[in-house]
């Protein structure tokens, strides 16, 4: 029991201490060290932790979180609502697209909103809601949707993009998975790569909100922030967002190599159905970047298709 309890506190997992106190007898050494656990529980929880008692909200959520899943949630109900309308058919079937953005966006909400103590299910979830958040923008913001709203609403809808904040969230999520404290320099370069992370996503969404508010129906024409805009030609915009999150899963793969073993193998398990979902989307934007052979294939009905 004592090896459960050591692993559960590690990984950050509730743990039902009044049920532990009463299998464990009084002035046994496995009831000292089973305090001794708790106590670092306590000091390591973000909430209060009551003996007996389960935390009823979402403690490991920062409030900065709330803004982003209510406007994820936002764009992928627009989404829905938008293909049940009968929305212009794309490369993607309608229904093929909806199913997507609901998976998605449930999900990723499922994680924020269900986790207590694990920091990783929020950084996860918020994860799947900027992917939901770029899946769903072809129907969530349609022409007819923002032609009919007055410029500074047009341009802040336009603007403030959940799919921003995925290098963020990425990077914040490899960074505690697997969980390794190394009390070394490697950790302080880790804080220092999910700031840069940050920064990244910050200047994404500022500068495609400022152009989206200066030219409310053709952010990419603005001549000052025009270039940083999700729609210009130059791709800038997905460039900065993904070559962090190739670097992060990149990074992910090396630093499993420090964990122990069953977490190696379920690190290794889990990154490379991450790694399957986002690779695809990650070759093609870098490509079409770095190559313009590539690009003007993808420029062609074939490459679209």
């Amino acid at each position: 029991m004592i090896r459960r309890l050591a692993a559960a506190v590690a990984d950050g997992a509730l743990v039902d201490w009044a049920e532990v106190e009463h299998r464990l007898p009084p002035g046994t050494r496995e009831r000292d060290l089973a305090a001794s656990l708790k106590a670092l529980a306590v000091l390591s929880s973000p909430a209060p932790v009551l003996a007996g008692a389960w935390p009823r909200t979402a403690a490991g959520v920062p409030a900065w979180m709330w803004p982003v899943v209510a406007l994820a949630g936002l764009h992928v109900l627009c989404a829905v609502v938008g293909v049940v309308a009968g929305g212009a058919g794309g490369p993607v079937p309608l229904l093929l697209h909806a199913a997507v953005v609901l998976s998605f966006g449930f999900a990723g909400g499922a994680l924020v909103l269900g986790s207590i103590a694990d920091r990783r299910a929020v950084w996860l979830g918020g994860v799947l809601l900027a992917v939901a958040s770029a899946v769903c923008h072809r129907y969530a913001l349609s022409p007819a949707l923002v032609g009919a709203l007055p410029p500074a609403a047009a341009g802040l809808v336009q603007g403030l993009l959940p799919e921003a904040l995925l290098p963020t969230f990425l990077w914040l999520f490899v960074s505690d998975f697997p969980r390794v404290v190394r009390l070394s320099r490697r950790d302080a370069t880790h804080r220092r790569l999910v700031a840069a992370a940050t920064v990244t996503s910050v200047l994404c969404l500022a500068g495609n909100t400022l152009a989206a508010l200066r030219s409310p129906r053709a952010p990419e024409a603005d001549p000052a922030f025009g270039v940083l805009a999700r729609n210009h030609d130059a791709g800038l915009y997905w460039v900065a967002l993904f070559v962090p999150c190739a670097l992060a899963l990149a990074f992910a793969a090396r630093r499993s190599r420090d964990a122990e073993v069953v977490e190696r193998r379920r690190t290794a398990f889990f990154l490379g159905g991450l790694a399957a979902g986002l690779a695809p989307t990650l070759a093609v934007v870098l490509l079409d970047f770095l190559f313009p052979p590539f690009a003007r294939f993808m420029a062609t009905p074939g490459g679209v298709r």
